[in-house]
Protein backbone atom coordinates (compact mmCIF):
# COMPACT_ATOMS: atom_id res chain seq x y z
CA UNK A 1 0.00 0.00 0.00
CA UNK A 2 1.44 3.71 -0.99
CA UNK A 3 0.00 7.23 -0.42
CA UNK A 4 1.58 9.86 -2.49
CA UNK A 5 0.71 13.39 -2.49
CA UNK A 6 -0.93 13.21 -5.94
CA UNK A 7 -3.18 10.83 -4.64
CA UNK A 8 -4.33 12.25 -1.92
CA UNK A 9 -4.66 15.53 -4.03
CA UNK A 10 -7.21 13.97 -6.84
CA UNK A 11 -9.99 12.95 -6.90
CA UNK A 12 -10.20 13.90 -3.28
CA UNK A 13 -10.60 17.94 -4.22
CA UNK A 14 -13.64 16.56 -6.97
CA UNK A 15 -16.44 18.88 -5.41
CA UNK A 16 -14.43 21.39 -7.57
CA UNK A 17 -15.43 19.28 -10.82
CA UNK A 18 -17.91 20.71 -13.61
CA UNK A 19 -20.89 18.50 -14.55
CA UNK A 20 -19.52 16.79 -18.33
CA UNK A 21 -22.59 18.74 -19.94
CA UNK A 22 -20.34 22.06 -19.29
CA UNK A 23 -18.63 20.89 -22.49
CA UNK A 24 -21.43 22.34 -24.63
CA UNK A 25 -21.45 25.76 -25.90
CA UNK A 26 -22.67 27.85 -23.09
CA UNK A 27 -22.78 30.26 -20.15
CA UNK A 28 -20.74 27.82 -17.72
CA UNK A 29 -18.13 26.75 -20.94
CA UNK A 30 -15.49 28.77 -20.52
CA UNK A 31 -15.53 28.15 -16.53
CA UNK A 32 -14.07 24.91 -17.15
CA UNK A 33 -10.48 23.77 -16.60
CA UNK A 34 -10.77 20.47 -17.76
CA UNK A 35 -11.74 18.58 -14.62
CA UNK A 36 -15.29 17.17 -15.49
CA UNK A 37 -17.56 14.85 -13.50
CA UNK A 38 -20.42 12.45 -14.38
CA UNK A 39 -23.05 10.14 -13.12
CA UNK A 40 -23.66 7.20 -15.05
CA UNK A 41 -27.25 4.83 -14.64
CA UNK A 42 -29.25 3.07 -16.94
CA UNK A 43 -31.13 5.95 -18.42
CA UNK A 44 -27.53 8.28 -19.23
CA UNK A 45 -27.26 8.57 -23.28
CA UNK A 46 -24.34 10.16 -24.45
CA UNK A 47 -25.23 12.33 -27.20
CA UNK A 48 -22.61 12.20 -30.41
CA UNK A 49 -22.54 15.94 -29.62
CA UNK A 50 -21.58 16.16 -25.97
CA UNK A 51 -18.77 13.12 -26.67
CA UNK A 52 -17.57 15.78 -29.74
CA UNK A 53 -17.20 18.52 -26.96
CA UNK A 54 -15.82 16.63 -24.41
CA UNK A 55 -13.04 14.97 -26.27
CA UNK A 56 -10.89 18.14 -26.74
CA UNK A 57 -11.96 19.68 -23.37
CA UNK A 58 -11.67 16.72 -20.81
CA UNK A 59 -8.64 15.77 -18.77
CA UNK A 60 -9.52 14.38 -15.77
CA UNK A 61 -13.14 12.69 -15.32
CA UNK A 62 -14.61 11.58 -12.15
CA UNK A 63 -17.31 8.74 -12.69
CA UNK A 64 -20.33 8.03 -10.01
CA UNK A 65 -22.49 5.35 -10.36
CA UNK A 66 -26.26 5.84 -9.71
CA UNK A 67 -26.91 2.48 -7.74
CA UNK A 68 -30.08 3.46 -6.18
CA UNK A 69 -31.30 3.83 -10.26
CA UNK A 70 -29.02 0.54 -11.21
CA UNK A 71 -31.35 -1.45 -8.91
CA UNK A 72 -34.29 -0.57 -9.82
CA UNK A 73 -33.49 -0.94 -13.27
CA UNK A 74 -32.36 -4.60 -12.30
CA UNK A 75 -35.32 -5.17 -10.43
CA UNK A 76 -37.06 -4.61 -13.24
CA UNK A 77 -35.33 -6.85 -15.68
CA UNK A 78 -36.08 -9.47 -12.94
CA UNK A 79 -39.14 -9.36 -12.70
CA UNK A 80 -39.60 -9.45 -17.05
CA UNK A 81 -37.09 -12.80 -16.85
CA UNK A 82 -39.23 -14.37 -14.41
CA UNK A 83 -39.88 -18.21 -15.00
CA UNK A 84 -42.68 -19.00 -17.14
CA UNK A 85 -45.42 -21.38 -16.19
CA UNK A 86 -43.92 -24.12 -17.92
CA UNK A 87 -40.91 -24.15 -15.48
CA UNK A 88 -38.82 -22.43 -19.09
CA UNK A 89 -36.73 -19.89 -18.14
CA UNK A 90 -36.10 -17.02 -20.97
CA UNK A 91 -32.35 -17.12 -22.69
CA UNK A 92 -32.00 -13.96 -23.98
CA UNK A 93 -28.82 -11.76 -21.92
CA UNK A 94 -29.68 -8.88 -19.41
CA UNK A 95 -28.25 -5.75 -21.34
CA UNK A 96 -25.79 -3.49 -20.04
CA UNK A 97 -27.04 -1.53 -17.12
CA UNK A 98 -24.64 1.46 -17.77
CA UNK A 99 -23.12 2.50 -20.54
CA UNK A 100 -19.59 3.72 -20.66
CA UNK A 101 -18.00 3.02 -23.67
CA UNK A 102 -17.58 6.19 -24.87
CA UNK A 103 -15.04 7.24 -21.86
CA UNK A 104 -12.32 5.32 -23.39
CA UNK A 105 -12.95 7.82 -26.23
CA UNK A 106 -11.43 10.82 -24.28
CA UNK A 107 -7.70 10.29 -25.74
CA UNK A 108 -6.63 13.22 -23.68
CA UNK A 109 -7.78 12.09 -20.76
CA UNK A 110 -5.29 12.28 -17.76
CA UNK A 111 -6.74 11.32 -14.45
CA UNK A 112 -9.72 8.41 -14.64
CA UNK A 113 -11.56 8.15 -11.22
CA UNK A 114 -14.42 5.38 -11.23
CA UNK A 115 -16.13 5.70 -7.44
CA UNK A 116 -17.33 2.35 -5.94
CA UNK A 117 -16.94 0.67 -9.29
CA UNK A 118 -20.19 -2.11 -9.72
CA UNK A 119 -18.86 -4.55 -12.11
CA UNK A 120 -16.58 -7.26 -11.85
CA UNK A 121 -13.98 -6.24 -14.79
CA UNK A 122 -12.83 -3.10 -17.02
CA UNK A 123 -13.37 -2.94 -20.41
CA UNK A 124 -10.21 -4.21 -22.77
CA UNK A 125 -10.74 -0.27 -24.32
CA UNK A 126 -9.38 1.35 -21.40
CA UNK A 127 -6.04 0.69 -22.96
CA UNK A 128 -6.91 2.90 -25.51
CA UNK A 129 -6.38 5.70 -22.84
CA UNK A 130 -2.61 5.84 -23.94
CA UNK A 131 -2.10 9.22 -22.21
CA UNK A 132 -3.64 8.55 -18.95
CA UNK A 133 -1.79 9.10 -15.92
CA UNK A 134 -4.01 8.50 -12.81
CA UNK A 135 -6.08 5.55 -12.57
CA UNK A 136 -8.13 5.58 -9.40
CA UNK A 137 -10.86 3.10 -8.58
CA UNK A 138 -10.69 3.16 -4.57
CA UNK A 139 -13.61 0.90 -3.49
CA UNK A 140 -14.73 -1.12 -6.01
CA UNK A 141 -16.45 -4.31 -4.61
CA UNK A 142 -17.25 -6.04 -7.46
CA UNK A 143 -14.03 -6.23 -9.49
CA UNK A 144 -12.18 -8.85 -9.59
CA UNK A 145 -9.28 -8.19 -12.31
CA UNK A 146 -8.46 -5.00 -15.00
CA UNK A 147 -7.59 -5.56 -18.62
CA UNK A 148 -4.21 -6.94 -20.67
CA UNK A 149 -4.35 -3.95 -22.56
CA UNK A 150 -3.52 -1.57 -19.64
CA UNK A 151 0.54 -2.65 -20.82
CA UNK A 152 -0.32 -0.08 -23.05
CA UNK A 153 -0.69 2.73 -21.21
CA UNK A 154 2.79 3.67 -21.35
CA UNK A 155 2.08 6.93 -19.67
CA UNK A 156 0.27 5.30 -16.47
CA UNK A 157 1.78 6.61 -13.04
CA UNK A 158 -0.67 6.09 -10.67
CA UNK A 159 -2.95 2.65 -9.83
CA UNK A 160 -5.34 3.12 -6.67
CA UNK A 161 -7.46 -0.24 -6.03
CA UNK A 162 -7.53 0.39 -2.38
CA UNK A 163 -10.39 -1.60 -0.79
CA UNK A 164 -11.24 -3.75 -3.83
CA UNK A 165 -11.29 -6.77 -1.98
CA UNK A 166 -12.03 -9.00 -4.82
CA UNK A 167 -9.31 -7.65 -6.86
CA UNK A 168 -6.23 -10.46 -6.26
CA UNK A 169 -3.74 -9.89 -8.69
CA UNK A 170 -3.05 -8.14 -12.00
CA UNK A 171 -2.49 -8.61 -15.62
CA UNK A 172 1.34 -9.32 -15.96
CA UNK A 173 0.75 -6.36 -18.79
CA UNK A 174 1.64 -3.80 -16.21
CA UNK A 175 4.75 -4.55 -16.43
CA UNK A 176 5.10 -2.50 -19.59
CA UNK A 177 4.10 0.28 -17.91
CA UNK A 178 7.39 2.19 -17.24
CA UNK A 179 6.60 4.76 -15.44
CA UNK A 180 4.35 2.96 -13.05
CA UNK A 181 5.84 4.73 -9.53
CA UNK A 182 2.60 4.70 -7.36
CA UNK A 183 0.01 2.43 -6.10
CA UNK A 184 -2.57 1.51 -3.68
CA UNK A 185 -4.22 -2.04 -2.95
CA UNK A 186 -5.76 -3.71 -0.08
CA UNK A 187 -2.57 -5.76 0.75
CA UNK A 188 -4.29 -9.26 2.81
CA UNK A 189 -6.42 -8.87 -0.89
CA UNK A 190 -3.57 -9.91 -2.51
CA UNK A 191 -2.59 -13.42 -4.02
CA UNK A 192 0.98 -14.42 -2.32
CA UNK A 193 0.90 -11.39 0.33
CA UNK A 194 3.32 -11.74 2.94
CA UNK A 195 0.83 -10.89 6.02
CA UNK A 196 -1.41 -14.13 4.89
CA UNK A 197 0.45 -15.52 1.79
CA UNK A 198 -3.01 -16.14 0.01
CA UNK A 199 -2.40 -18.74 -2.35
CA UNK A 200 -2.19 -18.54 -5.97
CA UNK A 201 -5.06 -20.63 -8.18
CA UNK A 202 -3.69 -23.81 -9.75
CA UNK A 203 -3.15 -23.50 -13.73
CA UNK A 204 -2.67 -26.09 -16.14
CA UNK A 205 1.14 -27.80 -16.89
CA UNK A 206 3.09 -25.67 -19.29
CA UNK A 207 4.12 -29.20 -20.50
CA UNK A 208 0.69 -28.60 -22.62
CA UNK A 209 1.57 -26.03 -24.36
CA UNK A 210 2.92 -26.13 -27.51
CA UNK A 211 7.11 -25.96 -27.33
CA UNK A 212 6.79 -22.77 -29.50
CA UNK A 213 4.34 -20.42 -30.06
CA UNK A 214 1.55 -21.85 -32.98
CA UNK A 215 1.56 -18.41 -34.51
CA UNK A 216 -0.90 -17.58 -36.89
CA UNK A 217 1.39 -17.20 -39.65
CA UNK A 218 2.54 -20.79 -38.88
CA UNK A 219 -0.62 -22.09 -38.58
CA UNK A 220 -1.63 -20.36 -41.77
CA UNK A 221 1.58 -22.33 -43.60
CA UNK A 222 0.23 -25.59 -42.88
CA UNK A 223 -2.98 -25.33 -43.75
CA UNK A 224 -1.83 -23.90 -47.65
CA UNK A 225 -0.19 -27.41 -48.24
CA UNK A 226 -3.78 -28.94 -47.68
CA UNK A 227 -6.63 -25.89 -48.42
CA UNK A 228 -6.50 -22.84 -50.90
CA UNK A 229 -6.19 -19.45 -49.30
CA UNK A 230 -9.34 -18.49 -49.05
CA UNK A 231 -10.03 -21.42 -46.98
CA UNK A 232 -7.55 -21.19 -45.30
CA UNK A 233 -8.69 -17.43 -44.38
CA UNK A 234 -12.19 -18.90 -42.98
CA UNK A 235 -10.60 -21.44 -40.85
CA UNK A 236 -8.15 -19.47 -39.29
CA UNK A 237 -10.85 -17.10 -38.35
CA UNK A 238 -12.88 -19.44 -36.95
CA UNK A 239 -10.03 -20.02 -34.54
CA UNK A 240 -9.52 -18.28 -30.94
CA UNK A 241 -6.69 -15.93 -30.93
CA UNK A 242 -4.37 -14.56 -28.40
CA UNK A 243 -1.78 -12.40 -27.35
CA UNK A 244 1.10 -13.57 -25.89
CA UNK A 245 2.25 -11.99 -22.21
CA UNK A 246 6.04 -12.27 -23.09
CA UNK A 247 6.63 -11.98 -27.05
CA UNK A 248 3.68 -10.06 -27.94
CA UNK A 249 3.09 -12.27 -30.89
CA UNK A 250 -0.47 -13.68 -31.50
CA UNK A 251 -0.93 -17.57 -31.44
CA UNK A 252 -3.61 -20.32 -31.20
CA UNK A 253 -5.19 -20.36 -27.78
CA UNK A 254 -5.84 -23.57 -27.35
CA UNK A 255 -1.70 -23.95 -27.70
CA UNK A 256 -0.64 -21.42 -24.97
CA UNK A 257 -0.40 -21.53 -21.27
CA UNK A 258 -0.81 -19.44 -18.19
CA UNK A 259 1.53 -19.33 -14.92
CA UNK A 260 2.18 -16.66 -12.22
CA UNK A 261 5.18 -14.80 -11.51
CA UNK A 262 5.20 -12.39 -8.32
CA UNK A 263 6.92 -9.20 -8.77
CA UNK A 264 7.22 -5.74 -7.27
CA UNK A 265 4.52 -3.43 -9.36
CA UNK A 266 5.29 0.36 -8.44
CA UNK A 267 4.90 0.22 -4.51
CA UNK A 268 3.08 -3.37 -4.05
CA UNK A 269 4.15 -6.32 -4.59
CA UNK A 270 1.72 -8.08 -7.15
CA UNK A 271 0.65 -11.63 -8.07
CA UNK A 272 0.33 -11.25 -11.88
CA UNK A 273 -1.11 -13.85 -14.52
CA UNK A 274 0.26 -13.89 -17.78
CA UNK A 275 -0.58 -16.04 -21.22
CA UNK A 276 2.55 -17.66 -23.03
CA UNK A 277 2.06 -18.67 -26.51
CA UNK A 278 4.77 -21.70 -25.43
CA UNK A 279 6.80 -23.45 -23.22
CA UNK A 280 9.52 -20.88 -23.96
CA UNK A 281 7.91 -17.98 -23.48
CA UNK A 282 6.45 -19.75 -19.80
CA UNK A 283 9.97 -20.38 -19.01
CA UNK A 284 11.27 -16.90 -19.46
CA UNK A 285 8.66 -15.64 -16.98
CA UNK A 286 8.82 -13.04 -14.89
CA UNK A 287 11.88 -11.98 -16.81
CA UNK A 288 13.19 -8.05 -16.92
CA UNK A 289 15.28 -9.01 -13.92
CA UNK A 290 12.58 -8.86 -11.13
CA UNK A 291 10.58 -11.13 -9.22
CA UNK A 292 9.88 -14.75 -9.72
CA UNK A 293 7.58 -17.80 -11.08
CA UNK A 294 5.44 -19.13 -8.61
CA UNK A 295 2.83 -21.85 -8.18
CA UNK A 296 0.98 -23.97 -5.34
CA UNK A 297 1.94 -26.98 -4.64
CA UNK A 298 -1.18 -29.31 -3.62
CA UNK A 299 1.44 -31.56 -1.22
CA UNK A 300 3.18 -28.91 0.55
CA UNK A 301 0.00 -26.60 0.86
CA UNK A 302 1.62 -23.70 0.01
CA UNK A 303 2.67 -21.38 -3.06
CA UNK A 304 6.65 -22.30 -3.69
CA UNK A 305 8.75 -20.39 -5.83
CA UNK A 306 9.20 -22.34 -9.40
CA UNK A 307 13.03 -23.30 -9.74
CA UNK A 308 15.09 -22.60 -12.83
CA UNK A 309 14.50 -26.43 -13.68
CA UNK A 310 11.58 -24.85 -14.24
CA UNK A 311 10.09 -28.12 -16.10
CA UNK A 312 10.28 -30.26 -12.56
CA UNK A 313 7.59 -28.54 -10.89
CA UNK A 314 5.60 -28.31 -14.23
CA UNK A 315 5.68 -32.49 -14.43
CA UNK A 316 4.51 -32.39 -11.07
CA UNK A 317 1.47 -30.77 -12.34
CA UNK A 318 0.51 -33.70 -14.86
CA UNK A 319 1.10 -36.49 -12.81
CA UNK A 320 -1.01 -38.19 -9.90
CA UNK A 321 -5.17 -38.04 -9.81
CA UNK A 322 -5.05 -37.22 -6.21
CA UNK A 323 -2.59 -34.20 -7.03
CA UNK A 324 -5.24 -33.29 -9.44
CA UNK A 325 -8.20 -33.58 -7.01
CA UNK A 326 -6.37 -31.47 -4.48
CA UNK A 327 -5.87 -28.81 -7.63
CA UNK A 328 -9.62 -29.07 -8.00
CA UNK A 329 -10.87 -28.76 -4.55
CA UNK A 330 -7.74 -25.61 -4.25
CA UNK A 331 -9.64 -23.65 -7.62
CA UNK A 332 -13.08 -24.34 -6.58
CA UNK A 333 -12.20 -22.09 -2.83
CA UNK A 334 -10.28 -19.70 -4.38
CA UNK A 335 -12.72 -18.38 -7.36
CA UNK A 336 -15.98 -18.79 -5.96
CA UNK A 337 -16.44 -15.72 -5.90
CA UNK A 338 -15.61 -14.82 -9.47
CA UNK A 339 -19.25 -15.99 -10.74
CA UNK A 340 -19.28 -16.00 -14.70
CA UNK A 341 -15.99 -14.16 -14.87
CA UNK A 342 -13.10 -15.85 -17.17
CA UNK A 343 -9.60 -14.82 -15.94
CA UNK A 344 -7.73 -16.36 -18.87
CA UNK A 345 -9.94 -14.91 -21.39
CA UNK A 346 -8.02 -14.31 -24.93
CA UNK A 347 -7.16 -10.85 -25.63
CA UNK A 348 -9.10 -9.72 -28.76
CA UNK A 349 -6.90 -6.79 -29.85
CA UNK A 350 -8.78 -5.66 -32.75
CA UNK A 351 -10.19 -7.53 -35.86
CA UNK A 352 -7.99 -10.65 -36.59
CA UNK A 353 -6.21 -10.65 -39.96
CA UNK A 354 -3.67 -13.08 -41.68
CA UNK A 355 -1.28 -12.33 -43.65
CA UNK A 356 1.25 -14.69 -45.04
CA UNK A 357 5.08 -13.79 -43.47
CA UNK A 358 8.51 -15.22 -44.41
CA UNK A 359 9.96 -18.00 -42.90
CA UNK A 360 6.30 -19.62 -41.97
CA UNK A 361 6.79 -22.53 -44.13
CA UNK A 362 10.33 -23.38 -42.96
CA UNK A 363 8.56 -23.11 -39.10
CA UNK A 364 5.62 -25.01 -40.81
CA UNK A 365 7.71 -27.88 -42.26
CA UNK A 366 9.57 -28.42 -38.87
CA UNK A 367 6.39 -28.32 -36.96
CA UNK A 368 4.55 -30.94 -38.96
CA UNK A 369 8.14 -32.82 -39.85
CA UNK A 370 6.30 -33.97 -43.13
CA UNK A 371 8.24 -35.02 -46.38
CA UNK A 372 5.50 -33.33 -49.00
CA UNK A 373 7.49 -29.95 -47.37
CA UNK A 374 10.00 -30.38 -49.54
CA UNK A 375 12.14 -27.95 -50.84
CA UNK A 376 11.12 -28.09 -54.46
CA UNK A 377 7.67 -28.14 -53.35
CA UNK A 378 8.59 -24.58 -51.48
CA UNK A 379 9.66 -22.99 -54.70
CA UNK A 380 7.07 -24.51 -56.72
CA UNK A 381 4.52 -24.93 -54.89
CA UNK A 382 1.62 -27.81 -53.93
CA UNK A 383 -0.69 -27.05 -56.07
CA UNK A 384 -1.49 -27.94 -60.15
CA UNK A 385 -3.41 -25.64 -62.31
CA UNK A 386 -4.60 -27.52 -65.67
CA UNK A 387 -2.69 -25.97 -69.18
CA UNK A 388 -4.15 -28.03 -71.23
CA UNK A 389 -7.79 -30.31 -71.91
CA UNK A 390 -7.12 -33.88 -70.66
CA UNK A 391 -9.09 -36.70 -69.42
CA UNK A 392 -10.40 -37.72 -65.52
CA UNK A 393 -10.42 -41.25 -64.76
CA UNK A 394 -11.23 -43.20 -61.95
CA UNK A 395 -8.17 -45.36 -61.84
CA UNK A 396 -4.60 -44.43 -62.48
CA UNK A 397 -4.78 -45.60 -66.16
CA UNK A 398 -5.98 -44.96 -69.61
CA UNK A 399 -8.19 -48.12 -69.54
CA UNK A 400 -9.99 -46.60 -66.35
CA UNK A 401 -13.56 -45.36 -66.76
CA UNK A 402 -13.75 -41.77 -67.50
CA UNK A 403 -15.42 -39.49 -64.96
CA UNK A 404 -14.63 -36.33 -66.46
CA UNK A 405 -12.59 -33.60 -68.66
CA UNK A 406 -10.23 -31.13 -67.48
CA UNK A 407 -10.09 -27.27 -68.91
CA UNK A 408 -7.50 -25.03 -68.94
CA UNK A 409 -7.42 -22.78 -65.84
CA UNK A 410 -8.71 -25.89 -63.25
CA UNK A 411 -6.86 -25.69 -60.20
CA UNK A 412 -6.26 -29.28 -58.67
CA UNK A 413 -5.08 -30.19 -54.70
CA UNK A 414 -3.44 -33.06 -54.42
CA UNK A 415 -5.44 -35.80 -52.13
CA UNK A 416 -2.19 -37.78 -50.77
CA UNK A 417 1.15 -37.17 -49.08
CA UNK A 418 3.80 -37.00 -50.06
CA UNK A 419 2.64 -35.54 -53.31
CA UNK A 420 5.35 -38.18 -55.38
CA UNK A 421 3.63 -41.15 -54.23
CA UNK A 422 0.39 -40.04 -55.43
CA UNK A 423 1.78 -40.98 -58.81
CA UNK A 424 1.55 -43.71 -60.59
CA UNK A 425 2.88 -45.35 -64.06
CA UNK A 426 0.45 -46.48 -66.69
CA UNK A 427 1.42 -48.43 -69.77
CA UNK A 428 2.45 -44.75 -71.52
CA UNK A 429 4.80 -44.12 -68.47
CA UNK A 430 2.74 -41.33 -67.32
CA UNK A 431 2.41 -40.07 -63.79
CA UNK A 432 -0.72 -39.66 -62.83
CA UNK A 433 -2.01 -37.20 -59.82
CA UNK A 434 -4.77 -38.21 -57.51
CA UNK A 435 -6.74 -35.14 -56.80
CA UNK A 436 -9.47 -32.54 -55.17
CA UNK A 437 -10.72 -30.12 -57.83
CA UNK A 438 -10.40 -26.27 -56.09
CA UNK A 439 -13.16 -23.87 -56.62
CA UNK A 440 -14.91 -25.41 -60.02
CA UNK A 441 -18.58 -26.72 -59.42
CA UNK A 442 -18.46 -27.79 -63.15
CA UNK A 443 -15.89 -30.37 -61.92
CA UNK A 444 -17.56 -31.30 -59.02
CA UNK A 445 -20.59 -32.39 -60.14
CA UNK A 446 -18.60 -34.56 -63.05
CA UNK A 447 -16.86 -36.41 -60.33
CA UNK A 448 -20.08 -36.59 -57.56
CA UNK A 449 -19.98 -40.25 -56.24
CA UNK A 450 -16.30 -40.98 -56.79
CA UNK A 451 -14.06 -41.67 -54.20
CA UNK A 452 -10.89 -41.24 -56.14
CA UNK A 453 -10.31 -39.12 -59.52
CA UNK A 454 -6.90 -39.12 -61.69
CA UNK A 455 -5.50 -37.42 -64.00
CA UNK A 456 -2.01 -37.60 -65.97
CA UNK A 457 0.87 -35.84 -65.50
CA UNK A 458 1.29 -34.83 -69.52
CA UNK A 459 -0.69 -36.04 -72.48
CA UNK A 460 0.29 -39.47 -74.31
CA UNK A 461 2.90 -37.16 -76.68
CA UNK A 462 4.72 -36.51 -73.44
CA UNK A 463 3.65 -32.46 -73.97
CA UNK A 464 2.68 -31.16 -69.97
CA UNK A 465 -1.09 -31.07 -69.40
CA UNK A 466 -0.55 -30.19 -65.82
CA UNK A 467 1.50 -26.81 -64.03
CA UNK A 468 2.30 -26.51 -60.56
CA UNK A 469 1.88 -22.79 -59.00
CA UNK A 470 2.20 -21.22 -55.71
CA UNK A 471 0.03 -21.37 -52.53
CA UNK A 472 -0.58 -17.94 -52.54
CA UNK A 473 -0.96 -17.81 -56.38
CA UNK A 474 -4.30 -19.92 -55.79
Amino acid sequence: MASTSGMERWPWMSHLSADISWCLPGPRHAQTRGDFKVVLGPRFVMSEELLQAAMPRVRYLRVEFDLTAVEEEERKTADIQQPSPGGEEPSGEEPPVCEMGWIFQLEHLIGLSFTRYPYKTVPFELGNLHELRKLHMYGSPELECLPRSIGSMSHLQELDCYCSYHLHYLPYEVVYCPRLSDSRFSTRALYHNFKNHMAVPILPSPLEAAAEGLASAIVGAVLLTRLPRSMVKLVLACIEWDRCSVCDSQFMAAAGCHVWAHARIATDDQALLAACCSQTCAATVPGMGRGAQIAYDPVQQKNVTVDKKRSSHWRRLLCAPDILAAALRHNTSLLSDSGSVNHKAPWHSGLWEWTPRAGARDAARQLCDEQYIEEEAEESGDFFVAIRTGDIRSAPSSSATQIGRLEPGDVLMPLESPIVQSRDLDVYQREWLQFMPLGSDRLLEQMAGQDSCWTAMTKKDGTPKLRRVNDFEV
